[in-house]
């Protein structure tokens, strides 16, 4: 038997192709903003400019620098179109200018030229908190440091570095003064 014309599964099927319809809009508007973001990012990697700096990595369509003063950083950062940052042994910060740079700023948790965690028991140096020495890095990033043993006994083998990764972001976002869509963990892979 055929089907026959029915109201009700007329009426569904518009009902369904109306959903299908306004699904797809949204889609669509979804991939124009992330298409318009990606063509703004392509078109800051593609113009480059040589500024003056003390180091620079060259790759194709983008002029890293990388800057070791974190107030340089931030006043030649301030109108970057993003910031990026990694956590790991250091912390990286790569700020993106619209005409084709990349500032960069590491600054290592554990310096190997300093004496810190050796002498890490000493008030002066880091305020305690149980097991845990509380420290700032030279841009004010707050970690810290916990101890497997007797510093003299373990050096910088028996520490280990401890960074709450979204407080970094938050703190990032107040040291440049941009919002929340300006901020992101990750890298650029040049």
């Amino acid at each position: 038997m055929t089907d026959d014309y029915s109201p009700q599964k007329d009426a569904r099927n518009k009902a369904l192709l109306d959903l299908m319809f306004t699904v797809f809009t949204k889609h669509e508007e979804t991939l124009d903003k992330v298409t318009s973001r990606l063509e703004a990012a392509a078109e800051a990697f593609a113009m480059t400019r040589e500024p003056a700096t003390k180091e620079k990595v060259k790759s194709d369509s983008l002029l890293v620098e990388i800057l070791d003063d974190w107030s340089e950083f931030r006043e030649r950062s301030s109108s970057a179109a993003q910031f990026l940052y990694e956590v790991g042994t250091s912390l990286t910060v790569r700020a993106l200018l619209l005409n084709g740079r990349v500032l960069k700023y590491t600054e290592q948790f554990l310096k190997p030229d300093e004496t810190v965690y050796h002498n890490i028991s000493s008030e002066s140096e880091a305020v305690t908190d149980q097991d845990r020495k509380v420290l700032k890095l030279n841009c004010g990033l707050e970690y810290s440091l916990k101890l497997a043993g007797s510093p003299s006994e373990t050096g910088s083998e028996g520490i280990t570095v401890s960074v709450d990764v979204k407080r970094v972001k938050q703190w990032l976002q107040d040291q440049m003064g941009v919002d929340e869509s300006k901020v992101s963990a990750g890298r650029i892979v040049i």
